[in-house]
This record gives structure tokens, C-alpha cells and sequence, in this order.
């Protein structure tokens, strides 16, 4: 399929029956397209919020510089807003819990959606440029390097070693935050909770960061990067910009970035149940792999005005408050789509993720032995998770 055709796919294209689907928390609900009683006007930015089009809706065409450019507006305008609050006094100052999220969404896409598509040499044309962007990204986020990264990552794309202790994910999750195959589910949640406000936890991954930055294994790299924060702490302190500077970059860049890196990676990858963790190849990837939309079906409820007002109003604040934080804050650009890219890691279109899957899905995945999976709720998906790391044995 060229892109050209992609662009023009009429309604019919895009009809949503995915009775054989494997579907995680759904019976016969297709939550997207319950929203469709929406006003049209809504309808672009559900799209966006779920990660997924409803099924009569036109294929949406994003470029690469699109991405690349809403990815660093979302960190200036968030860091230029947090500075002003900073310098605001009042109430005023209650607004900054947006700013910085606004920032951390920006960073973590920068790192999560450029700087892995550069590692997969898709941003662009040219090996060259996409080593210089990708190197440019881990300097200033205080990333792996991007070789050293490219190595682990193309590891993680191998079914063989995907969800084993070989693959980078698994040793955060285990090693790092503290995970234990056969854990019960609540000792899970509550050690996930302590390491999102662990002073210890964020200090650990500070200075890890530090180590693999500064301290890599390419001379090259190292003296870039460690000349450029050299400049920074300099600049920083000869114009006493230090509490700006902590707070409006460090704060989202580290402790933030930390507690929606963490959120994401539990339900970046499905764990099967324990007797399919042998099946390895394209089934595999299919068995551990699954979409996390955001959203949930709209109120379908009869009765008196009180219980239907009282039925939106809650969800309203669920999309707000939940599920749109969800979006921003953790799931950000393509990661509810993950399941996608290791099925098509090679796609130029990666830019079009949430149109790409369903073409994907609606033609029934060609290549692999199922079609796409999918959850929605990042909280759900998470305990789903949690569930079945609890039934595992501690061999994994």
C-alpha cells in the first residue's frame, strides 16, 4: 500500500468489525465509537486522547515534522510557562503543576518517539543524521548514548529475548524497581507506589543517568556531553538561575520523567500466562503485545434526569482527570500503539501510528498468526498486568 492510497481510504476502509479480535477487559463494546454521539467537533481530539479513530473516520495523515515540531513546542511553551509562574506569586502558583507536566510530555516523547525512532533509523533519510539527532536528544535528556541504546533496543526486538532478562525493560521493572514474578498483586502495587515517591529510588536513577551519559563507553560522547552540562552549570550559576533551573528543567527532566518512564514501562508489553512465555517468534509478539487506549464507553443508562446527569458528569472527570492525564503525562505520542511498532518496527509511516494500526487491524495484521489485542485504561492495563505477574512462577 503507498502512502498516497493510505491518505484517500474511504469509510469503508476503516469499518470497525473486530468480532475476532482478542480483546483484554471488552466483551462487545466498541468504546471509541460509542463516543460518536459526541459533537463532530470533538471528534478529532478523542482521537488523539484514545489512540485510536473511531470506525467512520477518514485515515489522518502526520508528518514527520509535525512530531518532531509538537514535541519540542510542548517543552518550550512548558518550561517558558513554568519560569513565569515561578516568577508570580498567589494563586498563581497553583498552575505549575500543569506546566511541568506539560514539559515532562514534551521530554518523554522527545525521548520515547524521536529519539527510538532515530534509533530504528526511521526519522530520517540518512544514517548519519538520525546518529547526530539521536546523540544530540541523549546529551541534553542525560540518556544511554545512542549506540549503546541502539545495541539494547534492537535486543529488545528480538521475540527470543523479548520479556527475559536480557531485554533492558525487564531489568528496570525486576532489578531496578523491585518487581518479583509470583509477587502478590498488591505487594506489587504498593512497591510501584514506593518507588514513585522514594527519595532513594529517584536519586538511584539520577545518578545511573549521570553514569550512562557522561561515563559511556564512546570518548567521543563523553566529552560532548560532558562539556555541554560543564556550559549549562556554568551559565546557570553566573546568572543565579538556579531555582529556575531546578525546578522548571531538573524537576521534569529527572524526578517526573522517572515516575512516567516507570508507569509506562509496567504496561509497555502484555505478559502472557506462564505456559506461553515458551512460545517464542511472531506469536509471541502477538501473545505480548497490546494496545492501552485511554477512555472509556460513553454513559448508556435510562432513568431520571439526576442519574444521567450525575452518570456524564463522572464521565467527564474520568476523561479529564484520568484518562487525558494518562495521555499527557505517561502514554504520550505513540506508546498506546507500542504493540504496532513490534509488529511493523520498520514502518517510515510511524508518524500516522494511531491510523497505521487500524489499517493494520481492519486488514487483519497480514504476517502474524493473530490480529491486535487491546486494553483501555492505563490503570487497568497496569493491574492486568499485575495479575498476571502474580500467577507466575519465580523461575520466569
Amino acid at each position: 500500500m503507498n502512502n498516497n492510497n493510505a491518505q484517500t481510504l474511504d469509510q469503508s476502509s476503516w469499518d470497525s468489525d473486530f468480532s475476532n479480535n482478542r480483546h483484554d477487559n471488552l466483551k462487545e463494546v466498541n468504546v471509541r465509537d460509542s463516543m460518536l454521539i459526541l459533537p463532530a467537533i470533538f471528534q478529532p481530539f478523542l482521537t488523539w486522547l484514545t489512540a485510536k479513530p473511531a470506525s467512520n473516520e477518514a485515515y489522518r495523515h502526520r508528518g514527520r515534522n509535525y512530531q518532531i515540531i509538537t514535541t519540542f513546542l510542548s517543552i518550550i511553551t512548558g518550561v517558558a510557562v513554568s519560569i513565569f509562574l515561578l516568577k508570580q506569586s498567589g494563586y498563581f502558583l497553583l498552575l505549575l503543576p500543569l506546566s511541568l507536566i506539560v514539559t515532562t510530555s514534551g521530554l518523554r516523547k522527545l525521548q520515547v518517539v524521536i529519539f527510538h525512532n532515530c534509533v530504528h533509523g526511521l526519522v530520517f533519510d540518512k544514517t548519519y543524521k538520525n546518529l547526530l539527532f539521536g546523540e544530540f536528544i541523549s546529551i541534553v535528556m542525560m540518556l544511554k548514548g545512542y549506540l549503546s541504546y541502539k545495541k539494547e533496543h534492537l535486543a529488545h526486538h528480538s521475540s527470543k529475548k523479548l520479556l527475559t532478562f536480557e531485554d533492558d525493560t525487564i531489568q528496570f521493572l525486576f532489578n531496578f524497581i523491585g518487581f518479583t514474578p509470583g509477587m502478590k498483586k498488591s505487594r506489587l502495587w504498593m512497591t510501584l507506589y514506593g518507588s514513585l515517591i522514594s527519595p532513594f529510588c529517584h536519586l538511584r536513577g539520577i545518578f545511573s543517568r549521570i553514569t550512562v551519559c557522561l561515563f559511556s563507553h564512546s570518548a567521543i560522547h563523553n566529552v560532548i556531553a560532558i562539556s555541554y552540562w560543564t556550559i549549562l552549570f556554568y551559565t546557570i550559576t553566573s546568572q543565579g538561575l538556579w531555582g529556575f533551573f531546578i525546578v522548571a528543567w531538573l524537576l521534569p527532566l529527572f524526578v517526573l520523567n522517572h515516575i512516567s518512564t516507570t508507569l509506562r514501562l509496567i504496561v509497555e508489553h502484555k505478559w502472557p500466562n506462564q505456559e506461553n512465555m515458551n512460545a517464542r517468534g511472531k506469536e509471541f509478539i502477538c501473545l505480548s503485545t497490546s494496545a492501552v487506549f485511554l477512555g472509556e464507553a460513553v454513559p448508556s443508562i435510562s432513568g431520571s434526569t439526576i442519574k444521567k446527569l450525575t452518570a456524564w458528569s463522572s464521565w467527564i472527570l474520568k476523561m479529564i482527570f484520568v484518562h487525558l492525564f494518562s495521555r499527557v503525562f505517561v502514554m504520550v505520542g505513540d506508546t498506546p500503539c507500542h504493540d504496532f511498532h513490534h509488529r511493523r518496527p520498520s514502518t517510515r509511516r510511524w508518524y500516522n501510528y494511531i491510523s497505521e494500526r487500524q489499517l493494520d487491524e481492519k486488514n487483519g495484521c497480514p504476517g502474524y498468526p493473530m490480529n491486535y489485542s487491546e486494553s483501555w485504561g492505563l490503570f487497568t492495563a497496569i493491574n492486568n498486568n499485575f495479575e498476571c505477574l502474580s500467577k507466575m512462577s519465580t523461575r520466569y
